[in-house]
């Protein structure tokens, strides 16, 4: 008799055991961070807080944050929630990076695609958009006047002026566009005239260009076609290639110049930098390595 019910609390025990993982499982479900969502939330204050959502009960948001854990934010004090890489970092923004920050946010926007280093593309910004632009050649403020229009102010080493854009979608995900850049020249150097035609196909994030213009410095002409591409490798991180071919050199008997690099959002300087290693290749055969480094500020 004692070994029947000796062998009742064996069989109880074992079937206990065996359900455990079940029961485990069902009280884990969601918790897990591969079946939460990951998201970045905009607050009046102009501060994004990141983490994993936890609840949402129409009141209250329960996030947990990688810097300090489980926190409570009251729902009425909430601008947005979308959805974000994981790990993306709690921030406060100023009302100049917050445009910039959203479109990192946003898969179908990147913070700057209406060039690449130097190359425009024909694609516009968002209207009241713009940004200022740092390379080694010059110095850019451009906005976004209208739909189409786009406008800016330059100063180089050569000269100081304006530029112009004006776009036009001919079909999905086809852009065409028409514009130049003009300097007056310093050190008695004559004015600098660059205008440009050209056609995009791709979205923000992934796009080519090709574009015909003709490079009018100090009384030269030198026209050429240019092949730009971009391709967004993750939210943050775009790589870009831009290409020219000189049918008539002027400054350094350049015939073809190509580069690669790329393109990335730093949180921390609320800004997009820029490497690329250019190549040009000279009428002789001469190739000559050419570092590019640019910073750019979207608001």
């Amino acid at each position: 008799m004692l070994q029947l019910k000796q062998f009742r609390l064996l069989a109880v025990f074992l079937g206990l055991l065996l359900m455990a993982p079940d029961l485990m499982a069902q009280e884990d479900t969601g918790s897990s961070p591969q079946e939460r969502r990951y998201v970045c939330i905009t607050m009046v204050t102009q501060v994004l807080r990141c983490g994993y959502l936890i609840d949402d009960n129409g009141r209250e948001i329960t996030l947990e944050t990688p810097e300090i854990g489980v926190i409570i934010l009251p729902k009425s004090d909430v601008i947005s929630i979308q959805d974000a890489p994981i790990g993306a970092r709690s921030q406060s923004m100023n009302p100049s990076s917050q445009r910039a920050q959203q479109s990192i946010l946003n898969p179908d926007r990147a913070p700057q695609s209406s060039r690449y280093f130097f190359a425009p593309s024909a694609l516009p910004m968002e209207q009241e958009e713009g940004y200022a632009h740092l390379n080694p050649l010059l110095l850019n403020v451009t906005g976004q006047v209208t739909e189409n229009l786009m406008l800016g102010g330059a100063l180089s080493w050569i000269g100081f002026g304006a530029t112009m854009k004006a776009s036009a979608k001919l079909s999905d995900e086809v852009y065409a566009s028409v514009g130049a850049m003009g300097l007056v020249g310093f050190y008695d150097l004559g004015p600098t005239f660059f205008p440009f035609v050209n056609l995009t196909r791709g979205n923000q994030n992934n796009h080519q260009s090709i574009a015909f213009a003709a490079l009018n410095f100090d009384g030269q002409v030198s026209p050429m076609i240019n092949f730009s591409a971009c391709k967004e490798i993750n939210p943050r991180v775009w790589l870009i290639t831009e290409n020219y071919y000189f049918a008539d050199p002027m400054l350094f008997s350049e015939q073809l110049l190509i580069s690669v690099g790329g393109r990335w959002w730093k949180n921390n300087k609320n800004r997009l930098g820029e490497f690329a290693l250019m190549m040009m290749i000279t009428e002789d055969g001469e190739a000559i390595p050419i570092p590019w480094f640019g910073a750019t500020w979207p608001f």
